[in-house]
């Protein structure tokens, strides 16, 4: 399979199989994004990273430990809703009491929230091995052994995939852009923060020997990633990510973007 990559993000896309063994590829691409003015009330703008950085082809740790997942691997092959990471350093784990919503505006000036979470005792990636995550693995006993595996059990649930706490996932959704996303608390002397997910979009098309289909990939994965003091200094990750149908052989597979207006008529404001 041919790829050709036509955005300014890593991209990639695989072969990937589910418990019932139905083969599919799996697309994925990564935005980053850099925070870069917040106005009196707390709303931040965004800009594009000018370094994007490729895929994480292995989980990243913070140490030769290996308990503490930095960057979860990008080689996910499907999530079944959105995950919301939010890193702090240690030094910052311990101020205040803090909380993170996300909020969706729908034509009017009335929003609805998706997600509210004022503890956030649950920060960063969950790692795969734990029991929140490990519980959906399904049955990998002797006769899974001797019968079916490497292959995914048949009672394998892909909530497995997600990485956030399950208090930090939007349930049955996926981000869009204009998702406001707020932190309560999560800097010292700043009450309240909050910035808006771009419009952004990320195409994919499969060409075979039948002709072609197109997609947009779903946002995912938020990682809000919050290591120094000054905001300008830390990142936004966006994921997105979708998977298809390989009934008929995929020849090629071409991945392409679209800015919205407004987005870029604010970076080269």
């Amino acid at each position: 399979m041919q790829i050709i990559n036509n955005t300014p993000f890593p991209a990639i896309g695989w072969s990937s199989v589910d418990s019932h063994d139905n083969e599919y590829v799996s697309i994925v691409s990564r935005v980053k994004l850099l925070f870069d003015f917040m106005d009196e009330e707390g709303f931040w703008s965004l800009k594009l990273a000018p370094e994007q950085e490729a895929l994480f082809d292995t989980d990243v740790f913070y140490d030769e430990a290996c308990k503490e997942i930095r960057y979860e691997s990008d080689f996910v092959p499907y999530k079944q809703q959105a995950d919301l990471i939010v890193k702090l350093s240690k030094k910052k784990r311990e101020y205040g009491k803090r909380g993170v919503e996300v909020l969706r505006y729908k034509e009017t000036i009335e929003a609805k929230s998706l997600l509210r979470h004022m503890s956030l005792n649950h920060l960063g990636f969950v790692h795969r091995a734990e029991d929140s995550r490990l519980q959906w693995t399904g049955t990998t006993d002797e006769q899974w052994v001797q019968t079916r595996a490497p292959k995914l059990p048949k009672d394998f649930n892909e909530k497995h995939y997600n990485a956030a706490h399950p208090d930090l996932q939007l349930k049955n959704q996926y981000f869009e852009a204009g998702d406001m996303i707020v932190f309560h608390k999560l800097l010292p002397g700043e009450h309240k923060q909050f910035f808006m997910l771009p419009g952004i979009y990320i195409k994919a098309t499969c060409h075979s020997e039948v002709g072609k289909n197109a997609v947009l990939l779903e946002a995912d994965t938020v990682v809000l990633d919050i290591e120094n003091l000054d905001m300008k200094e830390n990142a936004l990750y966006i994921s997105y990510r979708h998977r298809m149908s390989m009934v008929k052989k995929i020849t090629q597979l071409s991945i392409d973007m679209k800015l919205e207006k407004a987005f870029i008529e604010e970076r080269s404001a």
